[in-house]
């Protein structure tokens, strides 16, 4: 097989971590998010359903759903209109970002969570996985990031669980075993020549 035409990439990832009511700074947030039982935690399904239509997209944009649970609000809440950028490029800064986006309700008033992992190499660092895996996230009141901050902190990936992530993906569209490898092929070696580009 030679074309991913008709293929999509369906895939799952947990992150957690803390954040700090009232701050503006990451990890200010993450601190007192770690004194104050600031836990959010995201349960994610990324969806591509095109996944030519993904990759030929220079924001690479995908569908975002799934659960956020935060425990000052006391439980887990369905994300909103979600939106995943993979490797999209800053405008204004120039840095490769990974963006998680979405909203949440609770209690009748709306909240938006936006989260961006930096992909940015810093010379004289291994710096690849701590960067794949770190999520500087805020929560704002309202339905997007123009509305007073809530809370600001650091979420994490478990790098240990790419693995499972990559075994459990699907790719919906695939007929066979060997179409779904190839599908796994071209969405894993699309992240290789981002990452390799940026770090080696």
């Amino acid at each position: 097989m030679n074309s991913i035409a008709g293929l999509g990439v369906v895939f799952e990832e947990t992150l957690s971590g803390w954040v700090g009511m009232g701050e503006t700074d990451f990890m200010e947030g993450k601190l007192r998010g770690q004194r104050d039982n600031g836990l959010l935690k995201f349960d994610a399904r990324v969806k591509i359903p095109n996944l030519q239509q993904f990759l030929d997209d220079p924001d690479h944009l995908a569908h975002l759903e799934g659960t956020v649970t935060y425990a000052p609000f006391g439980g887990s809440f369905p994300m909103r209109h979600g939106v995943f950028s993979l490797y999209s490029v800053n405008p204004k800064t120039g840095i490769i970002q990974m963006t998680y986006a979405f909203g949440f309700t609770t209690s009748g008033k709306n909240y938006y969570v936006l989260g961006r992992k930096n992909i940015k190499h810093h010379a004289g660092r291994i710096d690849v996985f701590g960067d794949m895996t770190t999520l500087y996230t805020r929560i704002y009141e309202g339905e997007d990031d123009s509305g007073a901050v809530h809370a600001s902190g650091v979420i994490y990936f478990k790098f240990l669980d790419f693995v499972p992530l990559m075994i459990y993906m699907k790719v919906p569209g695939a007929h066979s075993f060997l179409e779904r490898m190839f599908g796994k092929k071209e969405f894993l070696a699309f992240s290789i020549r981002v990452l390799a580009k940026e770090y080696l």
